[in-house]
């Protein structure tokens, strides 16, 4: 497994470095971790560093530095939770999103993982965020991390399932991790179709009557994933809800204290992500969680 992770310096780098550790990630695995320093100016990007004056040549050359030294640092600490893993650090000059991207594009890693402030959804946008760049340009995995006050010792997992390929891709790659000991996976489907639960019920359970033929396929999923986990020795369960999914999942996440949501791509990108608003993209934007988002 390839995992590129976004690194620079700040705490919300700092999470999504030491949240690996209940990612439930194997023993092999090369990692880069990679610190993109920001040019002085926007529109020097693309410029080599002559021709800037030898002062700003002075200042990006130790901003390169610090950077290779934070990254080493890093790449060092990752070390000590994974001592199987094949680590290296790198750090280049360039803006960061555009830095990461092109990396992943040329590495072409399994994951990226970042950090993400916990800004709105119109904010990143607004912004410039590099996590939302990187999720509606980029073409691997993405783990989102975010700061939040764990409540289990061991994670505790959703994975949203809405009978798309994408949703199964998801289960299949939380499946395919090796979770510790305790950690409780929820597989959760939400549905604003009048057939899948009783009338005036929020929160259902299987065997309910009056399906649409979707949600049957969702709850034949659903059960297929329950098993499949428990067939690995991962407690996990079930749950369907009726609702706005975008609404639905964001208030689950808190009630449940998750630690960390996958759901599939559909719907992530530049335009139907912030346009349209998918569901997986709302999840994006506002999940109080790690959110991972997978895309193959």
């Amino acid at each position: 497994m390839k995992i590129l992770i976004g690194y620079d310096g700040s705490p919300e780098s700092e999470v999504a470095l030491n949240e690996l550790g209940i990612a439930g990630l194997p023993d092999k695995v090369r990692a880069i971790i990679l610190f993109v320093a920001p040019l002085i100016k926007p529109d020097q990007y693309t410029l080599p560093l002559v021709g800037l004056g030898k002062d700003q040549t002075r200042m990006m050359s130790a901003a390169k530095s610090n950077a290779e030294t934070s990254a080493a640092k890093a790449a060092a600490h990752l070390k000590t939770m994974f001592p199987t893993w094949e680590i290296t650090s790198e750090a280049i000059l360039d803006s960061p999103a555009q830095g990461l991207l092109n990396r992943a594009n040329s590495w072409k890693p399994d994951l990226v993982a970042l950090g993400s402030r916990n800004r709105s959804a119109i904010g990143k946008f607004l912004m410039g965020s590099v996590t939302t760049k990187v999720i509606y340009d980029g073409n691997s995995n993405i783990r989102m991390a975010r700061m939040r006050k764990r409540t289990s010792a061991a994670p505790r997992i959703f994975i949203e399932v809405d009978g798309n390929p994408g949703s199964d891709s998801a289960v299949s790659i939380a499946a395919s991790r090796s979770w510790p000991v305790g950690t409780h996976i929820r597989i959760l489907t939400v549905s604003n179709e009048n057939g899948f639960s009783k009338s005036g019920k929020d929160r259902i359970t299987p065997g309910v009557e009056r399906k649409t033929s979707h949600s049957r396929l969702v709850e034949s999923k659903s059960m297929k994933a329950v098993k499949l986990f428990a067939s690995n020795g991962v407690k996990a369960d079930f749950v369907a809800l009726m609702g706005d999914p975008r609404i639905v999942i964001l208030r689950e996440i808190k009630m449940w204290g998750c630690d960390c949501i996958f759901v599939g791509s559909r719907g992530i990108s530049r335009i139907k992500g912030f346009v349209l608003g998918s569901v997986s993209s709302a999840i994006a934007s506002y999940a109080t969680c790690t959110v991972e988002i997978v895309r193959k």
